[in-house]
């Protein structure tokens, strides 16, 4: 019995032996067949049911043992422990060792088991393998894992497709046979026992599942493991491509970072389709999964190079642009190397290979733009604020200060002996450190600093201007273009790039236009300062754009230039505007050597014109201002007489022509052939106007104040100021001449008119008081009613014996006026008698010509005889050989012509009255003449 149910047994499993150890060897290929004979089916199921009823125990025993079998081929299968590429000896320990598990209890081991449902071969390569193992030895353990498969390979084969389709053929003929069966037996105890065998069928396919299964599921991991194994070893580049970029940064080797993500990219979009053309593999999906989130993180360190790159432009100033190479082309020179991350043009380049949407082209010209505003905006306006603070602090230290003190340096450079050098001053002495009071100068130095740092910006617009012309026009696509032909595997063609490099007309129209702004706003501010008004001064730090017309009462005041500090001299406001000019011009220059167009170079004309025009009109009002009030200099402050105002207003105007000479034409700059540096023909003419009217308000508030006094002895060293002044002031105007190319030497200024008027006035006040004397003295010779007279010039028959007492008088009154003037001369050591004696002399003659007006005009009312006659010809010839040395030698001609026509007027007043010829009177009294000569001899040597 037991016989027959083991060759049953094995003719069911299709085994040579119920104890099988080897698949091959073991089992035979024998389909189980069964007949549709009902009979013959009724006696198979019946002796299947009998065995299986018989022998209940040895089935229990056997399901005991196919179970310890599973175990067993389970264990001999593959070990859960092993690793499957064989690089560790123990994959929990490995786990352990790197802190992924903290013991062999957790679950998270599953994940790197082969023979778990939960195993996840990307975490066994990332996490077990990782960097730590070189690509060479993951190629052998690659291999060695291939070749274990293949070991295997048959044996799964067999046990899948042989062992498992067997089973369910087995189970296909049975549910007939039971089907067959039931259908055709009624029998109540046949049908239980049919179900009793349908039910052990049933345990017994579950517990061949029970083996199979964990065949089959490792079967489907390792063809998972080397599907895995295979994605992996193909996309080896692109699984390396975040690492390998991460390493590119760190080196700064740009181009194979750009080669690589380019490359990456390609390969990512080729994978990518492929996958997707087969989605019906789970792990194709599984595998696009892991593309898409590998490519995210390249995108994401693209992204923060981005970033990082456009940071880098974003924070490139022009100030560190140098422009030293004129030539624009070979200094914005792209090179097959663009790792420099300072130059502008490497990180443009960048942003245009790595697609970014926004155009950094136009974006960092707009932010230069920007912040080239903002640059202008913010200096000028922190200036302005400094400014004004500095002028409060002059009103609040000064307040009504004298303006003596203003020009102390003119005092000082006459104490020095210098005065006759201008050109010796101008080269030693730094007027900007002592030409005026000190927060006067440090306010000035303030006004130069801004000059010079906002003209500055200069460079910078500049340099905004070549950086438009290198990328409008077309300097850097060619450089592009050349640079990218040296380059493999760059998105060279995609629209993006191609629009970023073509800007549209509009584009480039804005682009200029940007530059045109900018020149137009740096020269708006400069016009703003110099011309703004000093009541409207502080509204320039307010950004307001529509400053106040200047207030009609501050025009032609220092109040009309709010830039100027108070209370300083036009000497000083001269040579500091001079300085101004100067830092202006050098920059304007370089503005129009740098090509601008025809638009911008006509605004720098207008805007250096309008500057040159305030600057030369705070100059001359300053000295307009200055020469009204310059009367107040105290030279006795200086305790030393050599110095006196007419020394000081000398230097002044020399030290003032010098430097306005500079400061209208511009020397240094005068080649300039577009900026048309040189004067405008109404510039020069307000200026020669101004320079006029200072002098005359000098004459009329100072030199006349000063002149016009009362004090006799003050007269006579006033008379002498005023004829130097005179002197100087010819001089003055040579100079003017000679610097500014006129010729008001030849013209009829009034200001010579002002001076004669000025010179008579002088010296009837001078010689009022003499001349009362001798009005006296010949009243008192003439007058009718003076009862002490004797009508002696009526009388024919008393010849003329001597000359007449009353013109001995007369001449001693201009003798003691000469010796008290010769006296009041000697007091002053800076007086020289020699160089001012024509001025004694013309003095003496004015006196003696008043003298003859006066007697011409006594003998006109007299009735004149013969002796008369003689004795009005005998006194005059007297006088004119007494003073004979002093008319013929000592004056000019002009005064020489004036007594020399006042005598022959009164010869001819005698000869209307005696009709007798004079000629025949003057000879006939010549030894009468030299006899008196002879007794006053120590007189005329007196004189």
């Amino acid at each position: 019995m037991a016989e027959d149910q083991s060759s049953y047994l094995k003719q069911f499993y299709q085994l040579r032996s119920l104890d099988p150890q080897d698949y091959t060897s073991d089992s035979y290929s024998l389909e189980f067949e069964y007949t549709k004979d009902l009979s013959q089916q009724y006696d198979l199921l019946q002796k299947l049911i009998n065995i299986d009823n018989a022998n209940a125990n040895a089935s229990a025993n056997s399901k005991n043992n196919l179970r310890l079998s599973q175990n067993t081929t389970s264990t001999k299968v593959l070990k859960d422990d092993v690793d499957p590429l064989g690089y560790f000896d123990s994959v929990v320990d490995e786990l352990i060792d790197k802190d992924i598990i903290d013991d062999s209890r957790d679950d998270k081991k599953l994940e790197f088991f082969v023979s778990s449902s939960n195993y996840n071969p990307t975490a066994y390569v990332r996490n077990l393998i990782g960097d730590s193992i070189s690509e060479r030895d993951f190629v052998t353990h690659f291999e060695f894992l291939k070749d274990d498969i293949a070991q295997r390979e048959v044996f799964l084969k067999n046990v899948l497709n042989k062992e498992f389709i067997k089973f369910i053929n087995i189970k296909n003929s049975l549910d007939d046979v039971l089907d067959n069966f039931s259908k055709n037996n009624k029998n109540n105890k046949t049908y239980e026992s049919l179900n009793s065998l349908k039910q052990n069928l049933d345990n017994s396919l579950k517990e061949s599942n029970n083996i199979l299964l964990p065949v089959n599921d490792l079967k489907q991991k390792e063809d998972i493991l080397n599907q895995s194994l295979l994605f992996i070893n193909h996309n080896k580049f692109f699984f390396n491509l975040p690492k390998n970029l991460n390493n590119y940064i760190r080196l700064k080797d740009y181009d194979s970072f750009i080669y690589d993500y380019n490359k990456g990219a390609s390969f990512y979009l080729q994978s990518l389709n492929e996958l997707e053309r087969d989605k019906s593999e789970n792990l194709n999906t599984i595998n696009i999964k892991i593309m898409n989130k590998i490519w995210l993180e390249v995108e994401s360190i693209i992204n923060e190079y981005k970033k990082i790159t456009w940071l880098k432009l974003t924070k490139f100033k022009l100030n560190d642009l140098s422009l030293n190479n004129k030539n624009n082309s070979n200094y914005f020179n792209l090179s097959s190397n663009v790792n420099n991350d300072n130059n502008i043009i490497s990180l443009i380049c960048k942003l245009l290979e790595l697609g970014v949407v926004d155009n950094p082209i136009t974006e960092f010209i707009n932010l230069q733009y920007d912040n080239l505003m903002h640059d202008l905006n913010t200096l000028y306006t922190d200036y302005i604020l400094k400014i004004i603070s500095s002028k409060d602090k002059i009103n609040k230290n000064y307040g009504d200060t004298n303006i003596i003190s203003d020009f102390n340096f003119l005092i000082f450079l006459f104490k020095n002996g210098e005065a006759n050098n201008v050109d010796g001053i101008l080269n030693h002495y730094n007027f900007s450190e002592f030409s005026d009071l000190p927060l006067i100068l440090n306010y000035w130095k303030l006004i130069l600093s801004f000059v010079k740092n906002y003209t500055s910006l200069v460079e910078n617009i500049i340099k905004f201007s070549k950086i438009i012309e290198f990328f409008l026009k077309g300097e850097f696509l060619s450089q592009y273009n050349a640079l990218l032909s040296k380059k493999e595997n760059i998105n060279r063609g995609t629209s993006t790039i191609e629009q970023h490099l073509n800007l549209t007309d509009y584009e480039a129209k804005r682009i200029n236009i940007q530059n045109e702004k900018l020149v137009m706003a740096f020269c708006s501010k400069l016009i703003d300062f110099f011309k703004t008004d000093a009541t409207s001064f502080g509204m320039l730090a307010e950004k307001k754009n529509n400053i106040e017309a200047t207030p009609e009462k501050v025009k032609g005041t220092l109040l009309e230039f709010g830039y100027l500090p108070p209370f300083t001299n036009s000497i000083t406001t001269i040579y500091q505007n001079n300085l101004i000019l100067i830092e202006i011009s050098q920059k304007f220059q370089k503005l129009v050597d740098s090509n601008i167009n025809d638009y911008t170079l006509e605004a720098l004309k207008n805007c250096f014109m309008k500057i040159n025009s305030s600057l030369t009109n705070s100059i001359m009002i300053n000295l307009v201002n200055d020469m009204t009030f310059f009367y107040k200099i105290d030279i006795d402050e200086t305790e030393d007489d050599e110095i006196n105002l007419i020394d000081i207003v000398e230097l002044y105007y020399n030290i003032f022509l010098n430097i306005s000479s500079n400061f209208l034409f511009q020397n240094d700059l005068k080649n300039s052939s577009k900026l048309k540096l040189y004067p405008s023909k109404n510039l020069l003419q307000t200026f020669q106007f101004q320079f006029l009217r200072s002098l005359n308000l000098f004459i009329e508030a100072n030199l006349k104040k000063n002149l016009l006094l009362s004090n006799e002895g003050d007269n006579y060293l006033n008379l002498i100021n005023f004829f130097k002044f005179k002197k100087i002031l010819n001089n003055l105007i040579a100079k003017f001449d000679f610097y500014f190319k006129t010729s008001l030497a030849n013209e009829k200024l009034s200001i010579f008119v002002l001076l004669d008027n000025l010179e008579i006035e002088i010296f009837d006040n001078l010689i009022k008081p003499i001349n009362m004397e001798i009005n006296n003295i010949l009243n008192d010779e003439f007058n009718d009613s003076n009862d002490n007279s004797k009508d002696w010039w009526s009388e024919e028959k008393i010849p003329a014996s001597s000359i007449s007492k009353y013109l001995k008088m007369i001449i001693a009154v201009i003798v003691r006026t000469k010796i008290r003037l010769l006296a009041k001369l000697s007091t002053k050591s800076n007086t020289n008698l020699s160089n001012n004696s024509f001025l004694i002399n013309k003095i003496i003659i004015k006196i003696l010509n008043n003298f003859l007006i006066k007697l011409d005009q006594a003998s006109k009312t007299k009735k004149i005889g013969i002796c008369g006659l003689q004795q009005f010809v005998a006194d005059i010839e007297y006088l004119k050989n007494y003073f004979h040395h002093l008319i013929f030698e000592d004056i000019f001609e002009e005064d020489r012509q004036v007594i020399l026509h006042s005598i022959d007027k009164f010869y001819g007043t005698l000869k209307n009255i005696t009709n007798v010829n004079i000629n025949d009177v003057v000879y006939s009294v010549r030894g009468l003449v030299e006899g008196s000569l002879t007794n006053s001899k120590l007189e005329s040597r007196a004189v």
